[in-house]
């Protein structure tokens, strides 16, 4: 498979995630993703691989990673779920936590994660569309406490979507 870039700086929930296990007893969490990433910029499927998800602009994977904090192998390591956008040949974790702590990361969570990242990359967030959105016209923003959010439009689905403008918006 094609090697790729990844941005691990792009998903609002996978650097908190980071940041929480580095607070919480796995301090070498950065060292052990600079391998993980370092692999996978070779080979999307690197590190024990599974795709998790497939569709026309991205696909989800999850991947297996050793922990220098648990010293048990990938097996007992970090899961990290991460999605690649086809369009730019960009990976984006979007989530990590320890196989130790989490059996599992929830199918609402992985979504939720999902979603999220799709809409900074501008991408529609309906099921099944791979269209991009775009500033509605006339353009049209509205006040929510202290976060202002932009009527958008999807190209492809005509789906609306009000996305806040702390959230970096890919307009085409």
């Amino acid at each position: 498979m094609a090697a790729c870039k990844v941005n691990s700086e792009a998903s609002p929930q996978f650097r908190t995630l980071r940041a929480h296990w580095k607070r919480n007893g796995y301090p070498n969490v950065d060292e052990d993703l600079t391998g993980a990433f370092q692999a996978i910029e070779q080979n999307i499927q690197a590190n024990k691989a599974s795709r998790i998800q497939a569709g026309p602009a991205v696909e989800v994977y999850k991947y297996r990673q050793n922990s220098k904090d648990i010293k048990r192998g990938a097996r007992y390591g970090w899961r990290i779920i991460a999605l690649h956008h086809k369009p730019t040949n960009t990976m984006y974790p979007i989530l990590i936590y320890p196989k130790t702590e989490w059996s599992d990361a929830a199918d609402s969570v992985i979504a939720e994660a999902i979603k999220e990242i799709r809409q900074i990359l501008g991408q529609c967030i309906v099921a099944e569309c791979s269209g991009t959105m775009i500033t509605t016209n006339p353009a049209e923003s509205r006040q929510h406490g202290a976060e202002v959010h932009t009527k958008m439009k999807c190209k492809v689905c005509g789906a609306i979507q009000w996305i806040s403008t702390s959230v970096p918006i890919a307009n085409g």
